[in-house]
């Protein structure tokens, strides 16, 4: 005489679930990687843009005006540079006569 398997319906039913549940789980990563390519790939265009749009700007020839204004600033600044370059050569050659004279003095002494 055979005998008869029995299911259990609760055994049954918690392994539907769990079927269920890992299916669900799956498709849900399989979502979150199409999402995690098309934000890439979204990513990397902006990137392209960007250095695009920064590859232009760098080409872009200044404005002839601020370029003038910048020149002149420029020539301002090297004017007070070699003013300040004088005064300390100036001020350099006073204190070599002051310590010659000094070192004169002291070998009189």
């Amino acid at each position: 005489m055979g005998e008869e398997r029995r299911i259990d319906p609760m055994a049954l039913s918690e392994e539907l679930d769990i079927t269920v549940i890992l299916e669900e789980q799956k498709k849900a990563e399989e979502i979150v990687q199409e999402a995690k390519k098309k934000a890439e790939a979204i990513l990397e265009e902006a990137r392209s843009a960007a250095r695009e749009i920064l590859g232009k700007a760098q080409q872009v020839e200044m404005d002839p005006e601020a370029k003038k204004m910048l020149e002149e600033e420029e020539r301002k600044i090297k004017d007070s540079l070699s003013q300040y370059e004088r005064q300390l050569d100036e001020d350099l050659k006073r204190i070599k006569e002051k310590l010659t004279s000094n070192r004169e003095q002291f070998k009189k002494l």
